[in-house]
């Protein structure tokens, strides 16, 4: 690390090889710790890029991260349980309900075919081409949006609501 960034973190009460636990119940952050509880630099600039990359919007439903109470969560494309990765190519930005449904599911049925498909891929694959809103539902377009959407219960009940209300205050875009 170069001696701006040991300076900085210096300054937040970091020092090398102090935990990812002990610097967030010292400052107050949400920091993972990986390897083993050691603090990595790495994960954090990833993580911020997945954020800003994504506009800090879920990347299969496009709820903003303001409008809800519990951060996005940070989701593996291709789980770690399937051979996936930590690059920033095998990430996305994803709300609890959108990640919490996903899980660690590769694929879906596609409704409308009974086919077997890949859910959406949000590093490779263009939202428009799969999705559309009507109104606050979520619509697929295709057999990974159809499934998409079912998998990730997309239109539940209560993200409908949700996505209704913030159209009605003109926060959804």
């Amino acid at each position: 690390m170069c001696r701006r960034g040991l300076e900085k973190f210096a300054r937040l009460g970091f020092e090398q090889g102090q935990s990812g636990d002990d610097l967030a119940q010292s400052q107050g952050a949400q920091i993972s710790p990986v390897h083993g509880g050691t603090f990595s630099l790495m994960e954090i600039s990833v993580r911020r890029l997945v954020r800003e990359r994504a506009h800090h919007r879920c990347e299969y439903c496009g709820l903003a991260e303001r409008d809800v109470y519990i951060p996005h969560h940070i989701d593996h494309i291709r789980p770690k349980q399937h051979g996936g990765d930590d690059s920033p190519e095998n990430l996305s930005l994803s709300c609890q309900g959108c990640n919490l449904k996903k899980g660690p599911n590769l694929a879906g049925i596609d409704p409308a075919t009974g086919t077997l498909v890949a859910l959406f891929n949000p590093c490779e694959q263009i939202w428009t081409e799969h999705f559309v809103f009507q109104g606050a539902v979520i619509k697929g377009l295709t057999p990974v949006g159809r499934a998409t959407v079912q998998v990730l219960d997309m239109n539940s009940r209560e993200r409908v609501k949700i996505r209704q209300d913030l159209h009605d205050t003109d926060n959804l875009t």
